[in-house]
């Protein structure tokens, strides 16, 4: 999984546009192949999920906080965040709410 940065100049508006993309090609397939059979350990050590680290650059972006604050052991908001998204529901490989 290799993340691609491409700069992009926009003098007309006096910008810089970055743009970064990850390709993780078969990563959801294993993970529903993983989930359907039942392989994400157990109560005491679950595999709730995989979350790519570009979707945690955008979450941390687009709700302004910090990557510290992101994975922060005392507050799990944000990764809890992620796992319960609908909208990312396939980076889940264990069922349920976190």
């Amino acid at each position: 999984m290799a993340i691609v940065t491409e700069v992009f100049s926009d003098p007309d508006n006096d910008r810089t546009i970055i743009k970064r993309t990850e390709n993780f090609d078969g990563l959801t397939d294993t993970l529903k192949a993983m989930s359907t059979e039942g392989i994400h350990g157990h109560l005491d050590m679950r595999l709730m999920g995989v979350i790519p680290g570009i979707l945690i650059e955008h979450y941390c972006t687009t709700r302004n906080i910090t990557w510290a604050e992101f994975f922060n052991k005392d507050d799990r908001r944000h990764v809890n965040a992620i796992l319960n998204d609908p909208d990312f529901a396939y980076f889940r490989v264990a069922p349920g709410r976190m």
